[in-house]
């Protein structure tokens, strides 16, 4: 696609300079997304909540830009997505391109950024909060009441 496809001449827009080559005499330039720049979600961190920009979809998931240098991947299986179908598809009208999104970072493993969406975080870590639960309550003493601290230490081995 040639430049003079996307835009006309005497279009004003806001450019940054990617690369110059002084012996081809060329200059690679790109378009400044405002809103991109306007994304600032801090220091990122496993359970961050921020806001970010459906940049592409593709089968498996939807890339979320977070900043002007950092994007993420919501994966499919971070959605509540019915199976079967065009996945691509209902990834698309779910989450439309260009349009904003909260999400939740999951984790990070070097440059790789993984998504959850805030529901999903919130459920996970109810789960984890109710497995704490159940463990507990398998190893209270039987009876109505708690039982002393007798009870609590009788199988503790020194």
């Amino acid at each position: 696609m040639s430049a003079r496809e996307v835009v006309s001449e005497g279009q004003e827009m806001e450019l940054k300079v990617e690369s110059v080559d002084r012996e081809r005499r060329r200059i690679s330039l790109s378009p400044i997304d405002e809103r991109v720049q306007a994304l600032k979600p801090g220091e990122l961190g496993i359970g961050s909540e921020v806001e970010g920009i459906v940049e592409g979809i593709k089968d498996f998931g939807v890339f979320v830009r977070l900043s002007e240098k950092q994007t993420g991947l919501l994966h499919i299986s971070e959605t509540d997505l019915p199976k079967g179908g065009s996945l691509a598809a209902k990834l698309e009208r779910a989450f439309p391109p260009s349009s904003k999104i909260r999400v939740v970072v999951k984790s990070i493993e070097g440059e790789r950024i993984s998504l959850t969406l805030p529901a999903k975080w919130l459920a996970s870590q109810g789960r984890e909060e109710d497995d704490t639960a159940t463990l507990m309550a398998q190893h209270r003493p039987s009876g109505k009441g708690l039982g002393s601290l007798g009870d609590a230490l009788a199988n503790l081995k020194l």
